[in-house]
């Protein structure tokens, strides 16, 4: 009897659990959050869609300059997993066994694992203010899963787009909607088709005086294509035999594989295309991008160890030749 009020606990803390990630919410306030704008400071939309991220999604980063929050791969739990933890709670009995936990391994009489490993489905948001007072808030979510022996998750899109993903969708939508509710105004009825490239400012070509005209113009382009994702770009700019790996065999290809595997990347690469400035006002000089008429590195001078450094190479038009961390 005291096992299976345990088994009654654990499938409630289960159910409560997806609730608190998912989010309970009713389809007026899923209409109201999708058709709102909101009538205030970016700072004020900014912070409630960060902080409303955080609550469902703790591991999140943040680009404020970019009005844009983050998150990293979240696991869902499915209802499977509930199933799948009772019925081996139920063999432990049927078997007079007291199953622990599920990771052990351990809780077959015959010594196989008491649970089959199998793949694990994942979710990340992309979540940017975009427009002008009054501001719009678009959710973009986007699944995947972990496939037993593979290293990096796979993207579920298509026909393999999982059903529950609109629903967490809508959830983070309406949470963000909860905390602005007070400055929410009516979207208009008519609106043109949403292109949030638009509302990016685009890079001046002559930002970066540290370097030769055409090497400036390619940087420019470059830090566009990074802040919208435009990989199609993104690898026109790089030379087919790119170091991206000190351990690795250069190639394009490859590096914007994995260049895109991890967001973080391109965000520290975005990070590193800056112009430089001289102190002043008591704050410090920024090393920018430097260069000569053959070669350009982001930042300037000789690579530091454990840094990252972007080299451009002019080979009948600017490359991106290398980022790698310096040893």
């Amino acid at each position: 009897m005291l096992a299976r009020h345990r088994i009654i606990c654990w499938a409630l803390a289960f159910v409560w659990a997806i609730a608190g990630a998912t989010g309970c919410t009713s389809k007026k306030d899923i209409q109201a959050a999708k058709s709102s704008l909101y009538n205030t400071d970016f700072a004020v939309v900014y912070s409630a869609a960060l902080a409303a991220t955080k609550d469902l999604y703790p591991e999140s980063e943040d680009f404020p300059r970019r009005g844009m929050v983050r998150t990293k791969w979240h696991p869902v739990p499915l209802a499977d997993d509930d199933d799948q933890a009772v019925r081996t709670n139920q063999m432990g009995q049927s078997t007079g066994q007291v199953v622990g936990a599920q990771s052990s391994g351990v809780g077959s009489p015959t010594g196989m694992p008491s649970r089959i490993a199998r793949n694990r489905q994942y979710v990340r948001f992309d979540i940017t203010v975009l427009g002008g007072r009054p501001w719009r808030v678009r959710v973009v979510g986007h699944a995947a899963v972990m496939e037993v022996g593979n290293a990096l998750p796979t993207p579920l899109v298509g026909a393999a787009r999982p059903t529950w993903l609109d629903g967490r969708i809508d959830s983070l939508r309406v949470a963000i909607y909860k905390r602005l509710q007070k400055h929410a105004v009516p979207m208009p009825q008519e609106l043109p088709p949403e292109n949030p490239d638009d509302k990016i400012p685009v890079t001046a070509p002559d930002t970066f005086a540290g370097v030769p005209a055409p090497a400036s113009a390619q940087l420019a382009k470059l830090k566009d294509a990074l802040v919208r994702r435009d990989e199609a770009a993104l690898r026109s700019y790089m030379a087919d035999d790119v170091v991206f790996d000190l351990g690795a065999e250069p190639s394009g290809d490859i590096a914007l594989v994995m260049w895109k595997a991890d967001p973080n990347l391109l965000d520290t690469m975005l990070g590193l295309i800056v112009p430089s400035a001289p102190a002043a006002d008591g704050k410090p000089e920024v090393i920018g991008c430097g260069g000569d008429a053959k070669r350009v590195t982001c930042p300037a001078g000789p690579p530091v160890i454990g840094e990252y450094q972007l080299v451009l190479e002019d080979r009948g038009g600017w490359k991106i030749t290398s980022f790698v961390r310096g040893e």
